[in-house]
């Protein structure tokens, strides 16, 4: 989909002490990638994009390049203060199959959670240095099929959709030692997401919560608020554990 846009971008800070940039992204006509920063309104940045924001490029990959237009153009008049970038259109994008939002990896300088080392963050930076916040894009794809009204019950699923890409920093790629080879038993979907047989309360990122009925079965149970992702993620400290 070419399209011309005009990108919202709001700020503010949330908890676990992560800061989130909102961008919302306004169809209109148009041919060749650019970013025109339109000026800042109450904490709003607007800017103006054309291209092809499609999710997927033709190759069946993410499609970071306008990503990382917008964001270069963001951070042109903006501080290195945030640590994702989040992105809403108001225009139909086809997401990858079986998903409502994804998230689109930046950085990883954290050991022992299954990823190597990497670092692309200037390729978001307007001077191709490397930034010091962002670790990743959540891109949330059409905000009409998301609540936004914080009293509407449906928005808790706009904040687990939310939370669901954010824990895709840290998980889940954990594997353990098995007869002496990694093992992705713990593994589900994608090799990025939680088996459905892992007992994780109910994370996000799925698994189950699993009941011990005392007879030898397992009754599966309505989702908890799970800590295994939140500490991959470095919420929880050993001890809290």
């Amino acid at each position: 989909m070419n399209v011309l846009c005009r990108v919202r971008v709001t700020r503010f800070p949330v908890l676990f002490l992560l800061c989130l940039t909102l961008l919302l992204i306004i169809p209109s006509r148009g041919e060749s990638l650019s970013v025109v920063p339109l000026g800042d309104y109450s904490d709003i940045a607007v800017l103006e994009f054309s291209g092809d924001f499609s999710a997927l490029d033709a190759a069946g990959m993410a499609n970071a390049a306008p990503r990382q237009a917008v964001a270069r153009e963001f951070y042109r008049t903006h501080g290195d203060d945030y640590d994702f970038l989040v992105l809403f259109t108001d225009f139909p994008v086809a997401m990858p199959p079986g998903a409502r939002a994804f998230y689109l990896p930046v950085k990883n300088d954290v050991e022992g959670i299954g990823l190597e080392p990497f670092d692309k963050t200037s390729l978001y930076s307007p001077d191709g240095a490397f930034l010091e916040r962002l670790d990743g894009v959540i891109d949330m794809g059409d905000v009409a099929g998301h609540v936004l009204e914080p009293a509407d019950q449906g928005f808790e699923k706009t904040l687990l959709t939310l939370t669901h890409e954010m824990l895709h920093r840290w998980a889940a790629y954990v594997r353990f030692m098995e007869d002496g080879a990694p093992s992705d038993a713990l593994l589900g979907r994608d090799d990025s997401h939680w088996s459905l047989l892992l007992d994780t309360d109910g994370s996000s990122l799925y698994g189950s919560s699993w009941r011990d009925n005392g007879d030898g079965t397992f009754t599966s149970m309505p989702p908890l608020y799970s800590q295994q992702g939140s500490f991959i993620g470095r919420v929880l400290s050993p001890l809290e554990r």
